[in-house]
C-alpha cells in the first residue's frame, strides 16, 4: 500500500476504518477502540512512519468528520465512560465502505449541512441521506414542501400534492404568488415549477420504490427542495 505524505484527510479516514474494523470482535463489540489510540497505532499498523503533528490534527478531524457522515457513531457500551465520545464503532453504513479493498473505498464530496440551507429541511431529512436512505430523505424533503404550501395558503388536508399546488399557485385565482413573478409567464411558470415538483419528485414514492444510485443525485434533488421552500417563503397572498 503506498500511503502519500503528508497523509490527505480522505486517506486518514480510510485508515481509521480499517483499524476500527479490525478490532470489532465477533460478537460485535471492539476493543481497544479509543479514537486516541487508533490514531497512534495506525504507523505501526500500515508500516509507515510516525504521523506529523499536522497529520495527527487531520486523523482527528477525519474521526470528526466520519462520524458526522455516520460512517461511525459512539459506543454506547462506553457511555459511562469518563471520556465517552472517543469510543467510536462502524455503522452498517461504515461497514460496508471499511469492508472494501482499501482503492474502493469512497466518500461522497457532500456536506448536507453546508448544502442544506433551510433548517427545518436540514432536520428532517439529515439522518437519512447520512444513512443512504436518499428514497426518504427526497420524500420528506417533497412532503414538507407539501405542508409549507398548504399552511401559507391556508387550506385544507384534502387538497395534496399536484391539486394542492393548482389551487395554490394558479394564474387565474391562485392563492400564493412569487413577487418576482412579473409577467403572466413567469406567473405561469412558478405554477409548473411547484406542480412538476410533486409530480416528479413527491408522487412516485409514493407508490413504488425510487433507486437513488449516489449521494450527489440525492443530494441535488434535496438542494432543488431547498430552493423551493426558499420561494414559498417569499410567496404572498394574492390581493382579491
Amino acid at each position: 500500500m503506498n500511503i502519500p505524505r503528508p497523509i490527505p484527510k480522505e486517506i486518514l479516514k480510510k485508515l481509521y476504518l480499517k483499524k476500527l474494523l479490525g478490532l470489532r470482535q465477533r460478537d460485535g463489540k471492539y476493543r481497544n477502540h479509543r479514537v486516541v489510540e487508533i490514531i497512534d497505532k495506525i504507523p505501526v499498523n500500515f508500516r509507515i512512519t510516525s504521523l506529523d503533528i499536522n497529520e495527527e490534527y487531520d486523523a482527528k478531524l477525519a474521526v470528526f468528520e466520519l462520524e458526522q457522515e455516520g460512517y461511525v457513531i459512539q459506543d454506547p457500551e462506553h457511555i459511562y465512560s469518563t471520556y465517552p465520545d472517543q469510543y467510536k464503532i462502524l455503522t452498517e453504513k461504515g461497514m460496508r465502505v471499511a469492508q472494501q479493498d482499501f482503492e474502493e473505498m469512497k466518500f461522497p464530496l457532500i456536506n448536507i449541512d453546508q448544502l442544506l440551507t433551510n433548517d427545518e429541511l436540514r432536520e428532517k431529512v439529515r439522518n437519512e441521506f447520512i444513512s443512504d436512505d436518499f428514497e426518504s430523505a427526497t420524500f420528506k424533503a417533497f412532503k414538507l414542501l407539501e405542508e409549507k404550501v398548504r399552511f401559507k395558503a391556508g387550506l385544507q388536508a384534502d387538497k395534496v400534492g399536484e391539486k394542492l399546488m393548482l389551487a395554490a399557485f394558479k394564474p387565474e385565482g391562485g392563492i400564493l404568488r412569487h413577487p418576482d413573478a412579473q409577467t403572466g409567464g413567469e406567473i405561469e411558470g412558478f405554477h409548473y415549477l411547484m406542480r412538476g415538483a410533486m409530480m416528479w419528485f413527491k408522487n412516485p414514492p409514493s407508490h413504488r420504490t425510487v433507486i437513488y444510485d449516489k449521494a450527489e443525485q440525492a443530494a441535488h434533488v434535496l438542494a432543488f427542495a431547498n430552493l423551493l421552500l426558499d420561494m414559498v417563503d417569499q410567496c404572498q397572498k394574492v390581493e382579491p
